[in-house]
This record gives C-alpha cells, structure tokens and sequence, in this order.
C-alpha cells in the first residue's frame, strides 16, 4: 500500500535529492526529470478570514463558495476560492508564491484550484490543487485537500494525478482515484477517513484490460463495509453493533472484484484480537481470500507475529496450508521469514508443511536461515525440515547462513547434518561465501567442518581466491594457515589469488600470499601475471612488493605485453619509473611490433613516451 501525505496549511515539497517514498511518483516524474531539481508546492493556501462577522459559531454551515478569476500574467489559472459560512464569515484561500525555475532547480507551481465539492453536512469542504507537471503541456490536479471548521483537516496525496474524488457517508469520508497522467496503468481507488486522514482501503481498477473502470468503485456505500471498516479500526462496539443487526459477517469489500476482502482478513491484518473472536463467533469464514494477494486471515496473522489471532483462527479451523497469489506465501512461510518462532510451532502442530517450497524453490529452512532467525531454524529442524533443500540456483540454507555471517545458524545446521561441500549451481559453497563476505568466525567454523578449503566452483575461483579478492586479510591469513593452495588456477588464462589481489591492489593481501611463495609468473604467456596486472591499474606499492619479491619484471603476456606496457598505455608515470628500476627492458616489443613507448604516444602520455625513449639501451 502506497504512502499517505496527510498535513493542514503546508506545502509538500519533492525534490530528487530528498527521500521520495512513493513509487508511483518516483515512476511518472522522476524518470523524465533527470537530474532537474524539482519542487511543488502544493497546498500552500493560506487561511485568513477576510470579513469576520460579531462571533463564529463552533458549527457554521457553508452556504456558498466560488473560484475567482485569476490575475492577469500573475502565472497562476485560477483565483482565490472563496467560502462563505452562514453567520457572515468569508474565508479566502490563495495559492503560494509562482516561483521561477532556475538551472539548479525546476519548479511545478501550484497555479489553481479545481473540483470544489461540498459534503453533505454543508461543514466540511473539499478540493483539487493544479499543478504544473512536467510531462504535459496543462496542469494536473495532484492533491484533495479537505476542509472543516475553517481549517485545512488534510492534504491527501498519492503522488499521482487526481482522476476524481468525493465525499461518501455525509463527509465522514473521502474516497480519491488516483492514476498516472498517461498511460495504461489501473488507477488506485483510495478511501480516507475525514477526521484522522488515515487511509481506510484501497482497490485498483480492472485487471484484465489494466484500465480503469467505467465507474470508480463504491467503496463505503452499504452495511458490510461499514462493518469491515469497524474491523480495520478495531472498533469493537460498531462490529457487535453491526453484526447485531445483521449485517453478512462475511459480506466483501463493494466495488471490489470477487469480493475485495472481509472483516475477518482485516481485523487479523490489524491485529485487532477482541474483533476477531467477535467475528469467529458470528461464523465468520475463516478461509475466505482477499481479492487482490488471495491471501487469508491465517496468513496476515502470521505474518505479523499475532499468535493470539492464529491460534483462534485455528481452533476455528482455519486452512493451515493454504497459499496466496501463485502458491505464495503459505502462513508458515511468513511466519517464518518474520522470525516469529511461537507462531511457527503453533502452525506445525496444524500439520502446516514444513517443506513447502517458493516459486523459485527456496524452502522455509533456507529463508529462515539467511535472515537468521535461529529459533525458527531449530523448530523447523526439529519438525524434520530437509536441511540439504536446494532452491532453483542451488543455494542451500548452509550458503545462504554463511553468506549473511550468522555463525548460531551455520552451526546448528551443521550439526544437523548440513553439507558443508554443497555447491550452487553458480558455483558458491559456504565456505566460499563467508569467505568473500568477510565473515571469519564462520570460516572458521567451516573448516572445522571439513569444508573442502580447495573445492573451486564453476565460476574457477577458490575461498582464497574470493578472500584475496576482497582484501580480506583476516579470512586469508586463516585460509592459508590451513593450507589453501596458493597456486589454485582453474585453467588456461584464469587467475590465481595472487593475480587477483594484485590488481585490486590489495598490498596487505598480497604480502601474506608472497610469505606463502607463490607462483609469482603465474599468468605468463596468457592474460597476464600478478605484475603486469598490478601496473595496469597504476597499484604503485603492490608494483613495488612483487619487484622486491622477485617477480619476472619483463614477463609477456600471450599478446607480447609486458608489465611496462601496461602502465605506459594507462599513463601511471611513477609505475613505469618503479619498473625501470627494477630492470624492465623498454626496449621489448609486443607481437603488433610496439614498444612501451609507442603505447605511451598512442595514448597521449607524451612525458611517459619521453621518459620511455631516453631508457631505452641504444640499438646496435
């Protein structure tokens, strides 16, 4: 459900440099902005009786009101709105400043008032601000802005254009379609209530055709919804009242598809307790499905963690299996991924499926695991949970445990009988994936495991390969101490560690590789060694450490580029000089017949080229 702005006599400014929660708005403006600074102003009105009569009654009814005209060249398309009350007050509401745009900021104005409605109780007065977008050439109207006793009660917005709005139950509420300016995209039938401004529900337009209903849906107009209503405010005196008198306990939300939803669904979705015993008690269908996520009561319930909600609903006999849209989620899942244990055991002791699986295949274990919420682990284990589940790409619980640092998780299911060798299809195993993460306690715990410290993966790389990598000195010093291979290479034109800590220039990384002796001209004749791969990225001190540790400086790749060329074509001057002294011969060609120095030319480091031309020995 969207965001709300709700606010009396203020105006809503967006810009995108600030936090813009709403994703309709982010989708229509922001992409075609750029990187424009925007600002709306859009309620800005101010509120100032202009001819005050002896004294104001609490409850002045309004008698008129009208839009005037606007001043000429002013920028705005409207007057001011004018409300007349009944005991002589005229109240005048104006619109903020027209601002300009300049380069660093765009501004949208708001430059009129539109769609005045007044509700039936004659107190409570409400309207459209137009503003200035960026897509079209008119305005639109992108915000309801309620009125009562001579104040601005809210400003209701969804970021999005207003379709139409009016007032339902006599003004106690306000219901707002909402829709893009363009497009196909259903529009968001909105209903708030007047007096708190909160959001009550929420439908969307025809699914089928993805295009608004002819007509906007009745959302408050018969008993049934008032009772849902009741139930959503946990308002348990109107829901006895109402089911007093008869109203469908089970009767859908009006207006929308197949029913919409209930008050059962949404008393549990509240958490309001005492509601959902009523509403049990009156035969409420503990099975029923909302229209839109055919999620019931049972999984709303659980997904909140309201164990008192779930355990009535399942002495009801609620459906402990059932699922929502396309087989997600079921209550155990959300339940599970939510980390609410208590709610979890209630929910198997229902015979919920504990191996119940996602559409990708993650199992309960596996999504429990990687946001680690040990209790559910240890529940859904012990409910005999296959710890070796794997989802569609191969990821196992263990991985996923491991990946996310949770050492508690990665031990219980290790003494559970998880593999610690698993692979992904990927090529990710535990080890490897608290390995890149940085997550020490857990390699740790792997290898005590009898992880397989040399296991290589499809993508070619080791746990020390990925450590390196990273910079994690740490994971690579415990690594190596338990004898990873240092010379590891998958095949032809692969890296080794060395290789790949040398060109992220990981110069701690490969000091603790050079103290395992390396194979420091791994690479040579293929894409390169640990050096050349260093100078080309310009790492002058990792340069310096493998010169020191005697790597090849006039090794050649199978292009016949040497490290020297390599930091000529990228312009790293204080590398070539490293390497100079440390014997590189510029005077090498490649297999294309260039030297370093013609590299230097072609890349516009004329003073490299120079420096370059004067080392190199003179020809004989």
């Amino acid at each position: 459900m969207k965001n709300t702005t709700s606010h009396a006599d203020s105006a809503m400014n967006f810009t995108n440099g600030g936090e813009l929660k709403d994703r309709a708005f982010k989708r229509w403006i922001i992409p075609i902005l750029g990187g424009a600074c925007l600002s709306v102003g859009m309620s800005g009105q101010s509120t100032e009786p202009q001819k005050k009569a002896k004294s104001t009654p609490q409850k002045a009814e309004i008698t008129k009101f009208f839009i005037g005209n606007p001043i000429e060249d002013s920028g705005y398309e409207t007057g001011p709105l004018h409300i007349i009350y009944d005991d002589g007050t005229e109240i005048v509401k104006t619109l903020p400043p027209v601002k300009a745009s300049t380069e660093k900021e765009t501004v949208f104005n708001a430059v009129g008032f539109s769609d005045v409605q007044l509700a039936e109780d004659r107190q409570t007065i409400g309207w459209t601000i137009n503003v200035e977008n960026c897509c079209t050439s008119y305005s639109i109207p992108l915000s309801v802005v309620v009125f009562r006793d001579k104040q601005v009660l809210h400003t209701l917005s969804q970021g999005m254009m207003v379709w139409s709005w009016k007032f339902v139950q006599g003004g106690k509420q306000v219901e707002a379609v909402f829709g893009p300016t363009h497009g196909t995209d259903v529009g968001d039938d909105c209903l708030y209530d007047v007096k708190s401004g909160k959001l009550i529900s929420e439908t969307y337009g025809d699914e089928d055709t993805q295009a608004p209903k002819p007509v906007a849906p009745k959302l408050a107009d018969t008993p049934g919804d008032d009772l849902i209503h009741a139930a959503q405010q946990g308002d348990l005196p109107r829901v006895l009242a109402l089911l007093g008198s008869h109203v469908d306990v089970n009767s859908g939300l009006s207006g929308n598809l197949n029913g919409g939803t209930t008050a059962l669904i949404e008393a549990s979705k509240a958490g309001h307790f005492d509601v959902v015993k009523a509403l049990i008690a009156a035969h409420a269908d503990v099975n029923a499905r909302d229209e839109v996520s055919k999620e019931t009561a049972l999984i709303y319930a659980s997904g909140s963690g309201r164990l008192d909600i779930v355990r009535a609903l399942l002495a009801a006999h609620a459906s402990v299996n059932t699922t929502g849209i396309y087989g997600n989620p079921s209550a155990l899942l959300v339940a599970s991924v939510g980390g609410y244990a208590a709610v979890v055991t209630a929910l198997i002791a229902a015979d919920a499926d504990v191996n119940y699986r996602t559409s990708d295949g993650s199992s309960l274990l596996i999504l429990a695991s990687s946001q680690g919420h040990l209790d559910v682990v240890r529940v859904l284990i012990a409910a005999h949970a296959d710890v070796s589940a794997k989802e569609d790409n191969g990821d196992t619980a263990l991985i996923d445990a491991a990946a996310n640092g949770y050492l508690d998780v990665v031990q219980v299911l290790l003494e559970n009988g998880a593999n610690p060798t698993d692979m992904a299809d990927y090529g990710g195993t535990p080890l490897k994936a608290a390995a890149e993460a940085d997550h020490l306690d857990v390699v740790k715990a792997l290898l005590a495991a009898a992880a397989n410290i040399n296991e290589m993966g499809r993508d070619g790389t080791t746990a020390l390969m990925s450590a390196s990598r990273a910079g994690h000195l740490d994971v690579v010093q415990v690594l190596l101490r338990a004898h990873a291979d240092v010379n590891a290479k998958q095949g032809f034109a692969m890296p080794t560690a060395l290789m790949l800590a040398a060109e992220e220039g990981r110069l701690d990384v490969v000091r603790a590789l050079l103290d395992a002796h390396p194979d420091l001209n791994a690479g040579k004749g293929e894409w390169g060694t640990a050096l050349m791969k260093a100078a080309g990225k310009g790492h002058l001190e990792t340069v310096r450490a493998l010169i020191a540790a005697n790597a090849d400086v006039n090794a050649a790749d199978q292009e016949g580029s040497t490290a020297l060329m390599a930091a000529a074509r990228s312009g790293y001057m204080q590398v070539v000089k490293a390497l100079i002294e440390g014997n590189a011969d510029p005077s090498i060609k490649a297999h294309n017949g260039k030297r370093a120095e013609d590299f230097a030319k072609l890349n516009g480091h004329e003073q490299i080229a120079e420096l370059l031309f004067k080392a190199r020995p003179p020809e004989h």
